[in-house]
């Protein structure tokens, strides 16, 4: 295309329309879109900054107890699902991340939390992952209008640790129980919302 320069040419996105404002209505606050994008960018910005110290924590654990909270995925949490990450909390002894509890977004009326404790044995059994998830739940608490539904909590029958904790956060146990393609059962633990 040759552009002329006596005349003046913009070049909009895909689906403009004229005076429609996306992300920022007239008196500057946020759109819906608005608020849902810019917390996509946060919770992007704050995978970013901490994935590194999830995956250091990740890959010190045994392969029962990564599939004990992945359920026998490879990874966790890669970058095409930080747009779930609405909190993460980080334990840490002096420069070691010990502990993380993840607050994710499962879809519009289901939240869950997720728990993983560094594989030395000298971090287990020290009380670190209660202690973010203590820290997880207290964020749940104070931020529940912003929370899409009710908070899940889901432990292998066989992992006693993780229903401990679920137990002494106050989460209710849920009637449901699922069997995973291993035919391992899994309990819920729920904290209603409101």
């Amino acid at each position: 295309m040759n552009y002329s320069p006596d005349e003046l040419y913009h070049h909009g996105v895909k689906g403009m329309k004229w005076g429609v404002r996306r992300y920022r209505n007239y008196d500057g606050t946020l759109t819906t879109a608005g608020r849902k994008q810019q917390a996509n960018y946060r919770h992007e910005l704050q995978y970013k900054k901490t994935q590194p110290k999830v995956d250091r924590i990740f890959n010190s654990m045994s392969k029962e107890d990564r599939d004990k909270l992945t359920r026998y995925e490879k990874t966790y949490l890669g970058p095409e699902e930080s747009s779930k990450l609405m909190k993460r909390i980080l334990v840490n002894v002096g420069d070691t991340p010990v502990a993380f509890c993840d607050v994710l977004k499962y879809n519009d009326s289901i939240t869950y939390m997720s728990l993983g404790v560094h594989g030395d044995p000298k971090y287990r059994g020290q009380g670190y992952g209660k202690k973010a998830a203590k820290q997880a739940i207290r964020w749940v608490d104070k931020h529940k209008d912003d929370i899409p539904g009710d908070v899940w909590w889901g432990a292998r029958s066989d992992n006693e640790a993780s229903i401990h904790i679920a137990e002494s956060l106050g989460l209710e146990k849920s009637d449901r129980t699922q069997t995973d393609k291993y035919g391992k059962t899994w309990v819920r633990y729920i904290k209603k919302k409101g």
